[in-house]
Order: structure tokens, then sequence, then C-alpha cells
């Protein structure tokens, strides 16, 4: 049926409307554009345990199915009073093709293989963890000469100027870091910075799934990532089903789960039950079903996970080399 309302030069109607964006588009669907028995459906990433109040009504009105890309957000969905049966999950992808096309693009710097790198890239936010990656690597590699931290941020926001002082402070007293602060790279270059890598380090207080988490155990990469609740469950194993596999699975034993536990957010862009994190204007809050909450990692097992996969990139240069494709055919 014709509409001159359509948006389409057909002037036919959608069956079904996809909607993604930030911040997410809560109006109803105009019926010039989604006809009789359209079907709605929004892929909405989040990260601190209950949503904002005000969207729990129209995503219960306009929205058919609410997409996570974890578990855990449907978990968080919920929780947040979202029917059960109207949350879906859609996991993110990653480009394998543009990962694996610059394979051979760089060769290692003479002599680089005496020294083992991890290496963390996104925001600099207290959510991703950058003052737990610092701390921790100041308590056991500050004055090591055979490893190095590479640490890449790009957008700031959360970090007070205290704070970010302080994380100034240990770069400087600790050599072994590179701190490449606001570096916007290629994508490019971005996989040649991983790729040169060894260990990809990432004791996040939480992610809606953590795509460089898993473009990094693409690229042979170890990784270092909280478990207990977290979206990294999805695709990192326990503790006790990792050593039951690794022997048969070389992915499985490149995983190093860090045990977490849920706790309140009392950080910014926390305060009270508000978040603090909203455009327009400037950073407007919000009210959430609940308290915000996200993760906290033992710092023990930070620690213990850091010196396993630490001593285990080592033991497998003493026998051959230690990069190899982790997820084409094998099940992690």
């Amino acid at each position: 049926e014709e509409d001159m309302g359509s948006p389409f030069t057909t002037g036919w109607r959608a069956d079904v409307v996809l909607r993604q964006g930030w911040p997410p588009v809560l109006s109803a669907v105009s019926e010039s554009y989604c006809g009789p028995g359209c079907r709605v459906g929004m892929i909405l990433p989040w990260e601190f345990g209950f949503l904002p109040r005000s969207w729990v009504g129209p995503l219960t009105d306009h929205v058919d199915v609410v997409y996570g890309p974890s578990t855990y957000n449907q978990k968080v969905f919920v929780d947040s009073g979202i029917n059960p049966e109207r949350t879906g999950l859609l996991p993110a992808g990653i480009d394998c093709d543009a990962i694996h096309a610059r394979s051979n693009a760089t060769q290692p710097e003479e002599g680089a293989n005496d020294i083992v790198t991890f290496v963390f890239s996104g925001g600099l936010l207290p959510r991703k963890g950058i003052d737990i990656i610092l701390e921790e690597w100041k308590r056991v590699y500050c004055k090591a000469t055979d490893v190095r931290l590479v640490l890449h941020t790009t957008y700031e926001l959360g970090y007070s100027p205290k704070e970010i002082g302080a994380f100034e402070d240990i770069v400087k007293k600790c050599k072994s870091v590179v701190w490449k602060r606001q570096d916007w790279m290629s994508a490019e270059d971005h996989f040649d910075m991983i790729r040169g890598s060894d260990i990809y380090f990432a004791p996040f207080r939480s992610e809606g799934f953590g795509l460089p988490i898993v473009e990094a155990m693409e690229m042979g990469l170890r990784v270092i990532a909280p478990v207990g609740g977290t979206a990294a469950d999805d695709y990192m194993l326990g503790p006790k089903k990792r050593k039951k596999i690794a022997g048969k699975k070389k992915a499985a034993a490149k995983l190093y789960p860090v045990k977490s536990s849920t706790s309140r957010c009392s950080h910014e862009p926390c305060s009270g039950r508000k978040l603090c994190l909203f455009p327009p204007p400037g950073r407007r809050c919000e009210v959430l079903v609940q308290d915000p909450t996200w993760f906290e990692a033992d710092r023990n097992d930070v620690r213990k996970q850091m010196e396993a996969a630490l001593r285990d990139v080592q033991e497998a240069r003493g026998g051959g080399t230690d990069r190899v494709g982790n997820l084409d055919g094998e099940d992690v």
C-alpha cells in the first residue's frame, strides 16, 4: 500500500526496525515508517547494573525486543523490569579479515622477543579499570626490565585531575610503562599495536561486551579479564573449567579469568542512584531503577593472573612461537 509519508521511494513500510544509537531513541517509530504488524528491536549495550528509570516505560511500550550484546546485558534488562521474553542476545562481531590482513604487515623489532608486552586499549574511564592496571603494574613490574606495559587511551571521562596526576606519577616512576594518551590511531596501527603484544590486560569494572578483548583473542594474545557475572563470562572460561580443558584447547589455555564481585558504583559517573553521562547538553544525569553497580576485580587474583600469563609466555618462547590465531574452529 502506497503511503506518501513513507521514507522509501517505493512507498512501502518497514516490517522490522532495528535501532541502535547513543543516547537511544526511545520514542515510538512513526506509523509512516513502521506499518501494521511491524516489529521494533533495539540494541542497547549497558554497563551499570540497572537501566535509567525513565527508559523502562518507553522500552516496554515502543520496543518489542531489547537486545544486549552479552548475557550480562540481558540480566540488566530483566533486573530493571523488562519482561524476560522481550529481551534477546545479539553478540558483537569482529572483522577477522581486517585483523588477519595485516598479520605480516610489520616485523617485530630486533630483540623484541626478549621483552614480554602487556597491552590495554580503550577509554580513560573508571569502568575500564585504568587505575587497577597502573596500580597493580606499579606493585608487580614497575622496575622490571624484561616486561613492559603499553597503555593506549583515547577519550577521557570520570577520573579527576588528581587521579590522572597520580597515573602520570606512576608512568614517570615506572620506566616499563608506555602511555599512549589520547592517541586516536588508525585501525591498522591499532591492530599492529595489539598484534605486537603478548598479553591483553583488561581488569575492567564493567563492559557491555568487550570487543577489543575478543579481537585480542583472535590475534592470539593471552587475555586477562574479570569473570563472575561480567560480560566476559560469555567468552572467558571460569578457573575450574579452564583448568579442566586447558591441555586440550590452545585457546582455553590462553585465558586468565580474574575473580570479581558485584559492587555499588560510587565513583564518577555514578552519584547516588544517578548516572551522569548523558548528552545533551553537557553531562545530564538520569536516576536508575536501583543504585548503579559494576564489578570489582580481586586484586590478589589480578596479580596472580599477571604472573601466570607472563610465566606462560616466557615458557612458550623457550619452546617456540606463542602467536597463533585463537578463535577459528575453536569453541571458547
